[in-house]
């Protein structure tokens, strides 16, 4: 089983004598597999030995290996030497990464079968029977019999990580997210630790980490300071390299307004508000430039200062008048609108805004400057020819026309009654519209209910009328009393007849009859 491995599957090999080496770890309860893999290439590998590191945790694996194709990294002796065998030195992190690996060996069959560490490197001894293996400050430098046992020290240079610049991306603005930040070089461990100088830069997560490559994502605070930042890859031993100056912190601008929002005072219709001055400030790193400002009627933008349209440089402010200008009854409600290069664009700031309507008109009283006609006389014969006019419970009508003078302007209804001295005898009445001035026709109807001679009837236009008038004090409709200053009398003549006239002739020009029955 395979897990965190650098080599997943089998390098190859018959498996008679030997085949792949294989390193696993494993908890310290032994009931976890921590990481597991294959090391080895198309020939049969031997392990000789294995090593740890108590300082970094990392593990050193010694052996000998046919195989041409063996996994080198970082390697001291990069080539197979020649012979059977080479002796092989294989270095892995805690986490299982493989920091370095390397040949070691000459012309004849060579193997090793003891490593020791401690910190001052790396000792592996063995068996060789090459006549070239390197030999540096010995003191047997040739050999001596088939084979020779030899020892070997190894300074510890070839696990440090290497960053190939540039990293991708190499800049980002003030409260970015970057997903996959990614660092390429060598001798990455599978457990390395990505990192920035100072503050406001943080690593959330990690994509992918391989010897070669490490992809993570990365946060850049709002209040992270511009500039270059350092990029540094660790390893779990330790080991690390530093990309000075490797990343950069651009500024952006910040839009903060005020007001956040506007409510005029009520303002009448057809006239302009006091202006709300709305200031805006660039709280950023870097200029704002303000593109666009927008609103809806009744609402409108006055006096924009200089500097709109224009980058507002950090700390700076900008400003402009917003006004209300209502042209018929509301309440209003609508927004302005900021555009600018600020990330959080747009900025809407909403507004809101009420009307006054103006008071309704003062309804005066009513002046009657005439009554026509006076008088209206029903006569038994005005015609001669003997027939009656009036005859008992068979009305008849006369047109009265009562001219008046500063009556309402807007059109209404209204009853002017007539009473009679004698309650003897009903009437009917239909009022015209008022107008501003003129008159009100009223069609009134004699019914005789009882026997009678030549009788006199007064009628007075004057009682108080009803009408509906707006009521400046609260806006609503309420009844008040109407006076008519002056009063008129019409006299009314009448004879008490039994017979039905055949017409009636008109006594004035209001006159008219209205039933001939």
């Amino acid at each position: 089983m395979v897990q965190n491995a650098f080599q997943a599957s089998y390098g190859g090999g018959a498996c008679v004598d030997g085949g792949d080496v294989f390193v696993t770890k494993l908890n310290s309860a032994g009931s976890a597999l921590l990481f597991s893999t294959y090391v080895g290439g198309s020939g049969d590998e031997n392990p000789g030995n294995l090593s740890l590191d108590s300082a970094t945790g990392s593990i050193f694996v010694v052996g000998s290996t046919p195989s041409l194709n063996f996994p080198i990294l970082n390697a001291f002796q990069p080539q197979f030497a020649g012979g059977a065998h080479d002796a092989f030195i294989s270095k892995f992190s805690s986490s299982g990464g493989l920091l370095y690996s390397s040949f070691l060996g000459g012309n004849g069959d060579d193997g090793a079968g003891a490593i020791a560490v401690n910190a001052t490197g790396v000792y592996v001894a063995g068996a060789t029977n090459s006549t070239n293996l390197a030999t540096s400050g010995v003191f047997q430098s040739s050999l001596a019999s088939d084979p020779d046992a030899f020892v070997t020290k190894i300074a510890e240079t070839g696990s440090a990580p290497a960053i190939s610049p540039p990293v991708s991306p190499n800049s980002g603005t003030q409260g970015q997210t970057i997903p996959n930040f990614t660092v390429n070089g060598s001798n990455f461990d599978p457990a390395a630790v990505l990192s920035f100088s100072g503050t406001g830069i943080t690593v959330n997560s990690y994509t992918s980490r391989t010897a070669m490559q490490i992809v993570g994502g990365i946060t850049i605070a709002s209040t992270a300071a511009t500039g270059s930042y350092d990029v540094t890859i660790t390893n779990p031993d330790s080991q690390h390299v530093t990309l000075t100056g490797g990343f950069t912190v651009i500024g952006q601008p910040a839009i903060s307004v005020s007001p956040s929002q506007i409510t005029f005072p009520p303002t009448p219709i057809n006239t302009r508000s006091a202006p709300v001055t709305v200031t805006i400030t660039n709280s950023g790193t870097v200029g704002l430039l303000i593109s666009d400002i927008s609103t809806q009627t009744p609402f409108a933008i006055i006096n924009p200062s200089s500097n709109i349209g224009a980058s507002i440089p950090p700390g700076g402010t900008a400003s402009f008048d917003m006004i209300f200008t209502p042209t018929v009854a509301g309440p209003f409600s609508g927004s302005v609108t900021i555009l600018s290069n600020a990330p959080t664009s747009p900025t809407v700031i909403p507004l809101q805004g009420t009307v006054i309507l103006p008071p309704p008109p003062e309804l005066p009283d009513l002046s009657i400057t005439s009554v026509r006609p006076v008088q209206v006389v029903f006569d038994a014969d005005i015609d001669g020819d003997h027939e009656t006019d009036l005859v008992l419970k068979k009305p008849a009508g006369v047109l009265v026309t009562v001219h008046v003078i500063n009556a309402v302007a807007l059109k209404v209804a209204t009853t002017v009654q007539l009473q009679f001295q004698q309650v003897a005898y009903r009437k009917v009445f239909q009022p015209s519209e008022l107008t501003n001035s003129g008159d009100i026709q009223l069609t009134f109807k004699m019914v005789p209910v009882h026997l009678g001679t030549h009788q006199l009837l007064t009628a007075i236009v004057d009682p108080d009328n009803a009408v509906l008038e707006t009521d400046e004090t609260n806006n609503s409709f309420d009844p008040i009393m109407l006076s008519i200053r002056q009063t008129r009398s019409l006299v009314i003549h009448y004879v008490k007849i039994t017979r039905i006239s055949r017409c009636l002739l008109p006594l004035s020009p209001c006159y008219r009859p209205l039933d001939e029955t």
